[in-house]
């Protein structure tokens, strides 16, 4: 920005004009980085600085160290490459006195560079800088949002030009402290999501862990007994003793219903074609048992691709996809589900087409649908793993239903 005085109303507008767009590429940004790198370089575009310093204020050691340090000039720019390393690493400690000057929105200006750094670097290397480098002014900006010290920007200009305004000053510290503020409440945000994610992961395991073990204690304690007691039937029905086939008919017949219905109750609680398998060959087997007791016909397809699904994740989603179809609206309504497999953009997406019997609209069903079959929870739950779930109804027949899921945790916070 041209070197013009900050009385000319003129070039005062274009300023604040420019000020006002650096406050808008701000708030567009999200990353951490990024952020930091344009507070500093902006600054120093903005009040014709040959160099800025981002200081981070760390509260457990009364603290600052460099953050980003942004210049301007061949000499100097090859003077930070040397530096950079050091300065990112160099924390100055801050007594009382310095701390309760930051702890208030203040805008300290200073002739040479001693007060570089917070005044860190001795007053024999603070001459040489200023005839090196023909300092003239040095600004520090205290950075506060709510009464919270967040950290301190400093502005170098060259001897000569114009002293910047206060009133200037106060505007971009107010800025630059707000998107500071907003980079503390990212990382919070993101580690609050991250631990619910991880939390989830741990949920939806454990449940299903909780229904293997009673699967397979079902399947090898009580599916044992009535074999062995099957066993022990047939070979009285045969003795000469045997006097009552019919009785022992029926008691074997009993059994048999015994063990199938306890077979079939371990393969809700667990299929263990989920556990053996993967998530596809599950759904596929979903689906054609749906189709076999049920009136509804049920199919699955695949679109073939390797899919290496995180096992809480797969478990996730064949609850869900077997929570809705086989939920009492489908089989009193229903007419036939369609349920897909498919790969976009590293996530796995599971689509159920569903057509009822009926009209929607005619019998009031076309608004309340998803929530009877339990789609806000698990809208809820999917949020947790990284993913979203879409709804719609396709005409007055017809409704579909999609997951997005990362195929991993990892990749959803990537």
């Amino acid at each position: 920005m041209p070197n013009q005085s900050y009385e000319n109303q003129s070039f005062r507008g274009e300023l604040l004009h420019e000020i006002n767009n650096f406050a808008l590429d701000l708030a567009l940004i999200d990353q951490t980085e990024e952020t930091i790198q344009l507070i500093c370089d902006r600054v120093r575009d903005i009040t014709n600085a040959f160099y800025t310093a981002l200081s981070i204020y760390n509260p457990e050691g009364n603290s600052t160290s460099i953050k980003q340090l942004s210049t301007t000039g061949t000499y100097f720019k090859t003077t930070k490459k040397r530096l950079k390393k050091k300065l990112t690493a160099f924390n100055i400690q801050l007594n009382d006195e310095s701390l309760a000057a930051l702890n208030i929105d203040s805008q300290d200006t200073f002739i040479g560079s001693y007060p570089l750094i917070l005044g860190g670097l001795p007053k024999t290397v603070s001459s040489i800088l200023d005839k090196m480098f023909n300092i003239g002014y040095t600004y520090g900006v205290s950075l506060n949002y709510g009464g919270k010290l967040l950290g301190t920007l400093l502005i170098g200009t060259h001897k000569g030009t114009e002293q910047i305004p206060h009133d200037i000053l106060q505007i971009i510290a107010n800025i630059s402290s707000a998107s500071l503020q907003k980079i503390e409440t990212q990382v919070e945000v993101t580690q609050y999501q991250d631990d619910l994610k991880n939390l989830t992961k741990e949920l939806v395991l454990s449940e299903e862990n909780e229904r293997k073990k009673t699967s397979e204690e079902l399947d090898e304690n009580v599916t044992f007994n009535l074999n062995l007691l099957n066993t022990l039937i047939q070979e009285l029905d045969t003795s000469p003793e045997s006097s009552d086939g019919e009785l022992y008919n029926s008691i074997e017949k009993l059994l048999e219903q015994s063990i199938h219905n306890i077979r079939k109750h371990t393969f809700s609680l667990s299929p263990p074609v989920l556990h053996e398998l993967g998530l596809e060959p599950s759904l596929e087997w979903l689906t054609d048992n749906i189709s076999k007791e049920t009136n509804i016909s049920c199919v699955f397809k695949t679109d073939g691709t390797e899919k290496l699904i995180d096992a809480h994740i797969e478990v996730f989603l064949f609850q869900a996809v077997r929570g809705i179809i086989q939920n009492p609206l489908l089989n009193e309504k229903g007419n036939n589900i369609f349920v897909t497999s498919s790969t976009e953009n590293q996530s796995i997406v599971i689509k159920l087409t569903v057509n009822f019997a009926i009209h929607l609209q005619e019998e009031n069903q076309e608004n309340n649908i998803f929530s009877q079959l339990g789609i806000f929870s698990i809208q809820e739950r999917i949020k947790l793993l990284g993913g979203n779930l879409e709804n719609h109804n396709t005409d007055d027949q017809q409704i579909n239903i999609i997951f997005y899921t990362p195929m991993s945790i990892n990749e959803s916070t990537a």
